[in-house]
């Protein structure tokens, strides 16, 4: 599975990093997920996943009609909270899910930021710095993050937690 989603890193993140920190078994944390495969000749074609705060995730290039209809038919039942993959393949699990029309609170393609490593800028040639938050900006950054959490359906609407 990671070897299939190492070749599609840009867009694999989100199942990459919960492959990593939760492996295939993980039905407690917010982020362990439950992954549904497609195959041709022994060899991987396709991950989706369904995080267990009910987040989709995937990663198809190939998949047909009905291996979306598969996917959607495996997670029959479960909560879903929002997606994040390729619009295209977004739209294909969308349409097998039958939530096309569905009212979400937030429906954005946000474009990818990709850079290949030989491209970046050395920081000190923009004069730019970074550092850590100072001890008195730490709750204004609780504050930001949390908020967007809420924003894209991540967190409870309730105060974040204090420091």
């Amino acid at each position: 599975m990671e070897q299939f989603l190492a070749g599609f890193a840009p867009t694999s993140m989100f199942l990459r990093s919960n492959l990593a920190a939760h492996g295939t078994e993980d039905r407690t944390t917010r982020h362990g997920s439950t992954f549904f495969l497609t195959r041709k000749n022994g060899i991987v074609t396709g991950v989706f996943g369904l995080s267990n705060s009910g987040f989709l995730m995937a990663q198809a290039p190939g998949a047909s009609a009905q291996d979306w209809e598969a996917f959607a038919a495996a997670i029959s039942g479960r909560t879903v909270h929002g997606m994040t993959g390729v619009p295209t393949q977004v739209t294909a699990a969308l349409n097998a899910l039958g939530l096309t029309d569905h009212a979400w609170r937030m429906r954005v393609d946000e474009p990818l930021y990709h850079l290949d490593l030989v491209n970046l800028v050395d920081m000190e040639d923009i004069n730019a710095r970074v550092r850590r938050p100072l001890s008195d900006e730490e709750e204004m950054l609780v504050r930001w993050y949390h908020g967007y959490e809420q924003d894209v359906g991540q967190a409870r609407p309730v105060e974040p937690p204090s420091q």
